[in-house]
């Protein structure tokens, strides 16, 4: 099991057709027709809500003190229930874990902020990196989540060193830096402002309406808001200073959120192919349910940040308890599913299912790695389309064989 290889480029049972979205469109019908709704949108964001699968930061002042407070209780706890070690080889302390959650400064109300670049969420006020084993630099246990710019939260406290601020906001909740967050007072100019969407896997912002000079990277889904135009460029408001607007590529962005139709999906979801991995959105980058979140967001759809909640999301079409009695996994988890909008969950990952080919199941997902039958490791670190089959033979069995969940955005 130490054995470890570069996957190769194109991985078992797939071709390099594959890549395209329009492989996968071909097998389907009506691919401009909207699937889902608006008001179904809308519909599906107040349930996930409702299932707590997502925070409702802004309307609940009085409890989000409390909440903060028992998560910061839980991180607390589940760094100091295992052995973890630091990027120089040494093993974790509880005092200096402990030393970090010393003398936090508690606001008496939280306050509104919003982030003014794209910026890491940690566990822990502090870039330190905690690993499971001395050797695993790409998963960095610390690093919970990266919020885009613009992105609203809510402040609940302070670390000793006033470097950090914990925040909780739509999907997460963590420390960032004081330096990439500004406390803003109010949101109106979302409903002031015409909504425009990145749909672009990475844009830039500009300074300049020409777009000459770079101000920062935006990732698809972020959400800007309408002041102007000129041929090629959309002015964007800036809350943080509205004296000082940024400029965006009209080719990079949707007017309002895209219509959910076959089409859209699969564009939008084949313009990730290859991005590399990264846990946590560890570098900018994404991992298996930050794809999802970032995907859906373009068509207005709210999903939760990690794997688990969103194998939560929308409708059940399949767990454990419903293979009871039932033999073939695969022509039942097809035969159920909708391609686009169905996703296979088993601890750990979350796949996008994307149609059958020869009989078999494909999936799109952002995939760190998978095992032979021999066992050897194969590093992936990437966004690839395969089949079921990977790891197949191995001592933890084939993704199919891990498949624990399965779930469909429409109801």
């Amino acid at each position: 099991m130490n054995n470890k290889l570069p996957s190769p480029s194109l991985l078992p049972n797939t071709c390099s057709d594959m890549i395209s979205p329009y492989f996968w469109l071909n097998k389907l019908d009506s691919i401009d027709k909207t699937i889902i709704s608006q008001s179904h949108i809308k519909k599906l964001n107040k349930i996930t809500l409702e299932r707590s699968l997502i925070n409702n930061f802004l309307d609940h002042h009085s409890s989000i003190i409390n909440t903060s407070k028992d998560l910061i209780c839980k991180y607390y706890s589940s760094l100091t229930e295992s052995k973890y070690y630091q990027k120089d080889g040494n093993i974790i302390t509880e005092d200096w874990i402990k030393n970090l959650f010393e003398s936090i400064n508690w606001y008496d109300n939280p306050q509104l902020f919003i982030t003014n670049r794209l910026v890491n969420e940690r566990l822990l006020p502090t870039d330190d990196m905690i690993m499971e084993t001395p050797d695993d630099y790409e998963f960095d246990l610390l690093q919970n989540n990266a919020l885009d710019y613009g992105s609203l939260c809510m402040v609940t406290a302070e670390s000793k060193d006033k470097k950090w601020l914990f925040q909780i906001n739509q999907s997460s909740a963590g420390w960032i830096k004081k330096e990439y967050i500004a406390p803003i007072h109010n949101a109106d100019y979302q409903s002031n402002n015409s909504l425009i969407i990145v749909s672009e896997v990475y844009s830039s912002l500009f300074k300049d309406p020409q777009c000459t000079e770079f101000a920062m990277v935006v990732r698809m889904g972020t959400k800007l808001y309408f002041q102007g135009q000129n041929s090629i460029a959309y002015t964007i408001y800036n809350p943080i200073s509205p004296e000082r607007p940024y400029y965006v590529l009209k080719k990079d962005v949707s007017k309002g959120f895209l219509k959910c139709t076959y089409r859209n999906i699969f564009e939008q979801a084949f313009k990730f192919m290859h991005t590399p991995y990264g846990w946590g959105d560890s570098n900018g980058f994404i991992d298996c349910s930050k794809f999802l979140q970032l995907l859906y967001s373009v068509f207005g759809i709210s999903m939760p940040r990690n794997g688990a909640s969103q194998g939560n999301t929308g409708i059940e079409l399949f767990s454990t308890k419903t293979m009871l009695g039932k033999e073939n996994k695969e022509a039942f988890l097809v035969a159920n599913s909708i391609a686009g909008l169905s996703f296979f969950r088993f601890k750990g990952h979350i796949m996008l299912f994307i149609g059958m080919h020869n009989n078999k199941a494909y999936c799109l997902h952002c995939l760190y790695k998978y095992y032979d039958k021999c066992n050897v490791k194969y590093i992936v670190n990437r966004m690839i389309v395969s089949d079921l089959s990977l790891g197949e033979g191995s001592n933890i069995g084939s993704f199919l064989q891990r498949i624990s969940q399965a779930n469909c955005l429409i109801f």
